[in-house]
């Protein structure tokens, strides 16, 4: 079987605000060990570290206020199904996402103009730009008609 690497994630919960910031505390603790028994690490950016109470848009289990919480981690994506396992199990939890991260490429770094080639650059013969061959409109005319009479 392939080793899959470890993929980026965000795990963003909504924990209910009249449970106990102890338990919420714990409830946290217990998902980051979930993360790192099952060979995840924590990424050192990681939104917030405490909740956060924010009036949510519409109501979600009869409540109009939660308690929000970023996480982000690295982990295989056979081992998400546990820690969604265990997120069900909290009912202290209303909601919660866990969206994939992708890396983001890197661009290549531009080269700065190099001057020195600018400069052998010679400029265009006189003739090219005192050009006096201009056609006349009536030339184009006879031209013009010639064509479409063929």
């Amino acid at each position: 079987m392939k080793n899959q690497r470890n993929k980026r994630y965000q795990l963003t919960c909504l924990f209910n605000t009249s449970a106990d910031a102890e338990k919420i505390n714990q409830i946290i603790e217990e998902i980051k060990q979930v993360i790192i028994s099952n060979k995840g690490t924590p990424s050192e950016k990681n939104y917030s570290a405490e909740p956060v109470n924010k009036k949510l848009a519409y109501l979600i289990k009869k409540q109009n206020e939660a308690l929000y919480w970023d996480f982000c981690f690295s982990i295989s994506p056979k081992e998400i199904s546990k820690l969604e396992h265990i997120l069900k199990q909290k009912k202290n939890i209303i909601r919660y996402i866990i969206v994939n991260k992708k890396e983001l490429k890197q661009k290549p770094i531009k080269k700065p103009i190099d001057f020195k080639i600018i400069d052998k650059i010679e400029p265009l013969p006189k003739k090219v730009l005192d050009r006096e061959e201009k056609t006349k409109i009536e030339d184009l005319d006879k031209k013009l008609e010639e064509i479409l009479n063929q």
